[in-house]
């Protein structure tokens, strides 16, 4: 069995090639290996907790000024929303525990996941302090660099997801933005009407389906959990016969150690080799990228599920060039929605389609971490000529599809028919919403 695992994880390196930082887009072609080293948390792809780091923005072109901001921000650092995971890896441990089995290193990750449980299981998929601190800290750098379109007595629109960690998210947001001008008023919606923009995905029949085979021969072919378990173990071949489905431990365990860092500062990947560590991100990766990205084989039946949040983006952002009763649009959703809309979109980072050879040029621990965000800014001149830039997770991002007028700044009569015109509308639309499969 471990010969066949070694033959087909040569041949699966030899497919997917080697991966990159998108988070930069000019650090694509940065080894998936590296990457990780570079920050081991970002293993746990879009459990990743959000990277801060400095803000740099091109200024406007002269006599350009920003006043209206549209806003699409993941909830943050959150507790997990299922108990399978922490359940399988304390009860497999404890059969190992009772069969004289654990080692001290396996003793010491039961106790560690026993009490990680506790404290998440009567709060499952609610905010953690740390993605409360995530969002009052994106607040307020949004407003410190953009301070013409907050300045005076100005409103704010805001909408969330009917999940409570987006409605969480959404409050910290607001009172950190108060905080900063105590002029703002802010107008807030949540209903489940409203996810049929926020969080539309499509039926699994659609892309989901199509997906998990592959998925599914990763996780079972590629992956050595002997390499996991062992030095959680005493007798590794006696410990196997318990494990039952190994794969499935090793895979739960990656969750476990994943969600640690959403409100626990202890490290919890030296339970994972590193090798299985990297393999478990990549599965991972793949399917974040196939499911909810333009990719090659998949992104023309994904797409057009994010037409309505597009078509939101651009309605909010004609009603306040018109009329400007919002300086404003902030919305408050998930994961997958906003990959979705910014594959759409076409910026960079999510401009190319990658295929199972190559998905790895996307990194899902920077670009779909918690607390992601993207930011559409518009400028206005005197002549009221409009520009518009994007941001995404703080850092500019450019259409590689269009030309700009100057740098990141793009004419937004242009811009506009662009994304109206991507992707048809779905021909089946989905808009449930539940908390076990919504990140």
């Amino acid at each position: 069995m471990r010969i066949v695992r070694f033959v087909f994880g040569i041949l699966t390196v030899f497919l997917f090639g080697v991966g990159a930082f998108a988070q930069t887009p000019d650090m694509r072609d940065q080894d998936g290996r590296a990457y990780l080293q570079e920050n081991i948390d970002r293993v746990a792809a879009n459990y990743h907790g959000y990277e801060f780091h400095p803000l740099a923005y091109t200024p406007a072109p002269k006599g350009y000024k920003p006043f209206y901001i549209s806003h699409y921000g993941r909830h943050g650092s959150r507790m997990i929303t299922y108990s399978s995971a922490h359940k399988y890896i304390i009860r497999k441990l404890t059969e190992l525990g009772d069969a004289g089995l654990l080692s001290p290193k396996g003793a010491e990750l039961l106790e560690h996941v026993r009490h990680q449980w506790e404290w998440q299981e009567p709060r499952q998929g609610k905010l953690t302090a740390k993605g409360a601190g995530e969002h009052d800290r994106l607040a307020r750098n949004l407003y410190a660099s953009f301070k013409p379109v907050f300045k005076g007595r100005k409103a704010v629109r805001e909408v969330s997801s009917v999940s409570d960690r987006c409605h969480a998210s959404m409050r910290h947001f607001t009172v950190a933005l108060q905080d900063c001008n105590r002029k703002l008023t802010f107008d807030a919606d949540s209903a489940q009407a409203l996810m049929a923009y926020i969080m539309v995905t499509p039926p699994d029949s659609i892309v989901h389906d199509r997906v998990k085979p592959y998925l599914d021969s990763l996780y079972d072919h590629w992956l050595v959990p002997e390499d996991a378990i062992a030095p959680l173990v005493t007798d590794l071949k006696k410990a196997m016969k318990i494990m039952h489905h190994p794969v499935k431990f090793e895979r739960y365990l990656h969750v476990v150690c994943s969600i640690a860092q959403n409100f626990d500062e202890t490290p919890m990947y030296e339970y994972l080799p590193f090798e299985e560590a990297y393999k478990l991100w990549s599965i991972k990766n793949a399917n974040l990228y196939f499911n909810h990205c333009n990719s090659a084989p998949f992104g023309d039946l994904r797409m057009p599920y994010a037409s309505t949040l597009v078509k939101d983006f651009v309605e909010k952002a004609d009603e306040c060039v018109d009329a400007g009763r919002y300086c404003a649009d902030l919305r408050f959703g998930h994961d997958w929605g906003l990959i979705a809309l910014a594959s759409w979109m076409g910026i960079e980072g999510f401009d190319e389609r990658l295929t199972r050879q190559n998905h790895e040029r996307w990194k899902s621990g920077n670009e779909v971490s918690m607390a992601s965000n993207i930011q559409w800014v518009f400028y206005r001149n005197r002549k009221g000529d409009i520009l518009v830039k994007f941001i995404y997770n703080e850092r500019e991002r450019t259409i590689p599809a269009l030309e700009a007028v100057n740098g990141v700044y793009y004419r937004w009569r242009e811009v506009r028919p662009y994304l109206l015109g991507r992707f048809p509308d779905p021909a089946v639309p989905n808009t449930e919403l539940t908390n076990d499969v919504i990140n």
